[in-house]
């Protein structure tokens, strides 16, 4: 595939990742917080990603030129800074962009300063290391089941990269995790994208998409972590109900 055809191939799902990690500043349950990527464009996806992710405009949640907005208070501000410090000490990451608290605004804007803003951040697994391990699908696997990065939920604009080699190995990564509300997966290939959803341990999967949902479609996880019960759809109706048996 020639580097003109990768990129138009990328394009839209780099759009549509940035738009799944980093809306309401990553401040949402279904936010697509973890990219499993193909170890065949995961270098070029990392510079697309980043290119993308630098054009954002931090500032006023209320002006329509706003792209991230604040985290909803210092303390978490707070938290999020620790778990991103405390992952990054591994030396198998990077940090490509962001990594701390956004306080550059100036003039008219300068108030915002004391605002709980956090700078969009991409950290990614650095391939070239894990890949030079004895061997590097557990490399990956450990790194992605010990780092606090991979495994609490941050609530706050920072997304994680980390490649695969398999389509079991992607699956294996994405099932790593406590929380199982909602998943999206990116392919022009339709029948693996099926097939991926149907193994995913998702209450919801998007394929090609993130965040959509209508009124009609269950709302729910499929691990603890992500609650109990549904919302929307005849399944909703039936959790406000009981079944009664009368026997003549």
């Amino acid at each position: 595939q020639s580097e003109e055809a990768l990129s138009s191939y990328l394009d839209p799902i780099v759009n549509g990742t940035c738009f799944g990690a980093f809306i309401a500043s990553g401040q949402t349950c279904i936010a697509g917080t973890r990219l499993i990527i193909h170890d065949s464009i995961y270098e070029t996806f990392k510079t697309k990603i980043v290119d993308k992710t630098k054009v954002f405009k931090l500032g006023d949640p209320e002006k329509l030129d706003t792209t991230i907005g604040p985290v909803i208070t210092t303390k978490h501000l707070n938290f999020i800074q620790s778990c991103v410090n405390e992952g990054l000490q591994d030396s198998t990451l990077e940090l490509l962009c962001g990594g701390k608290r956004y306080t550059g605004f100036k003039g008219d804007d300068a108030y915002l300063n004391d605002g709980n803003f956090f700078e969009p951040t991409i950290i990614a697994a650095i391939k070239d290391t894990l890949y030079m391990k004895p061997d590097p699908t557990e490399a990956v696997a450990r790194l992605h089941r010990h780092n606090v990065l991979f495994q609490k939920e941050l609530f706050g604009p920072v997304l994680l990269l980390i490649p695969f080699r398999t389509q079991q190995e992607a699956i294996r990564l994405a099932n790593d995790s406590s929380f199982g509300l909602g998943c999206s997966v990116w392919t022009h290939d339709l029948s693996e994208a099926h097939t991926v959803a149907d193994q995913v341990h998702s209450g919801i999967v998007w394929i090609n998409d993130h965040h959509k949902n209508g009124p009609a479609s269950p709302w729910g996880g499929l691990k603890k972590a992500s609650g109990s019960g549904r919302e929307n759809g005849i399944e909703a109706y039936s959790e406000y109900t009981q079944a009664k048996n009368i026997v003549i």
